[in-house]
Order: structure tokens, then C-alpha cells, then sequence
């Protein structure tokens, strides 16, 4: 049921199928079927700048493949299944909050990780959902220029936002934590070209 729209929309976008949603956000619309701005705003990787540029011919198109298909049936709330990993009392936004404010004084993903008792992949998750959600984070302090051009050349020719295709393909010259900050920066940059 995606695949036409993603064919559709990564043609007027002219970028590859990850910029528009990740693998995720697909399976996640695939399987809990979307109809309504408020349940598509709900899938992970869609915000306000996505439902407004691609969510009409998405929610179009699962409508019309729910009509022809009228047996399945639908969860209409996809968060309500998504266990939180946070400790009781913290909420996400306060950890999220914490990483920012030691990127802001300088501190690099290690510094940190170890600053914080986090994994450096944790922190470099932060980092991601940071970008993701609009903060000005210079991904050039936390990769090499040349590495990052090498990452964003192999995320182009693959056209997927697998991490581990990514990391596969560059032949142990980079790790996951850098292919996620080189992929939230892609994603990134092609929404708000596309305001």
C-alpha cells in the first residue's frame, strides 16, 4: 500500500526513499494503517513538516487500500505499544534537554557519554532525535568532513536508511553512531528544503 505513494513522492522529491520516511515509519504505517492527520502524526519519524508535505497522498492511499481491503482490521494508536526505556521519574525530554545542554558547552558524544554514565551510542541517539526535532547541532565536530561526504555518498547509493547497510557497505570505516548522525542530517536538511 506505501510503496506507490514513496515511488510518487521520492520522484517530486528527488532524493532518495529515506529522506522522505525511514524503513520504520513505513513498516509502522504499513501496520497500523493510518487515517487521520492526528494517528498519522503519530507514527514515529512523521511530524508537523512531513504530514504537511506528504501526508495527504499517504493517507489517500491507505484509506483507498483499507476500502478494497475492508477485513483488516486497524490499531489505531501505534504509541500505546511502545514500552518506555526511561527510568521512572525521568522523562524523555529532560535527558534529551541534559545532552543538549553539554553539546552546547562543547562537549564531545564521548565526553558526554562518559560525563552522563550513557553509552556513547545512547548519546548519539540524542543527538539524532535533537536534530530530528529541530535543534542547530554542527555534526562536523562529531565526524570528519571527508567521512561524512564518504557516509552521505553511500546513503545516496544505496537509497536506504538502514544503518547497518551503511556501515556494511563503507567496509569497517564507519560505525553506527556515525552513520546515525550522517542520516539525521540528511533527513534533516531535506525537510526543511522542502518547506
Amino acid at each position: 500500500v506505501i510503496s506507490s505513494s514513496v515511488t510518487d513522492i521520492t520522484a517530486y522529491t528527488c532524493g532518495p526513499p529515506f529522506v522522505v520516511f525511514s524503513d520504520m515509519s513505513l513498516k509502522e504505517m504499513s501496520s497500523y494503517y493510518p487515517v487521520t492527520e492526528d494517528e498519522f502524526l503519530m507514527i514515529n519519524g512523521v511530524g508537523r513538516v512531513k504530514l504537511h508535505d506528504y501526508g495527504g497522498p499517504f493517507l489517500q492511499e491507505i484509506r483507498l487500500f483499507l476500502e478494497e481491503n475492508p477485513d483488516i482490521k486497524r490499531d489505531t494508536n501505534p504509541r500505546k505499544r511502545t514500552k518506555s526505556r526511561q527510568s521512572p521519574g525521568i522523562k524523555k525530554s529532560q535527558t534529551l534537554d541534559k545532552t543538549g545542554e553539554l553539546l552546547g558547552r562543547g562537549l564531545s558524544c564521548a565526553e558526554i557519554a562518559e560525563t552522563r554514565g550513557l553509552a556513547p551510542s545512547t548519546i548519539a541517539g540524542h543527538i539524532e532525535k535533537l536534530i530530528m526535532l529541530g535543534h542547530d547541532i554542527d555534526i562536523n565536530r562529531h565526524i570528519q568532513s571527508e567521512k561524512k561526504s564518504m557516509i552521505e555518498e553511500i546513503f545516496t547509493k544505496l537509497q536506504t536508511s538502514s544503518l547497518r547497510a551503511v556501515v556494511d557497505a563503507s567496509k569497517g570505516m564507519v560505525d553506527f553512531d556515525e552513520a546515525r548522525l550522517v542520516r539525521a542530517h540528511l533527513q534533516k536538511n531535506n525537510e526543511y528544503k522542502n518547506q
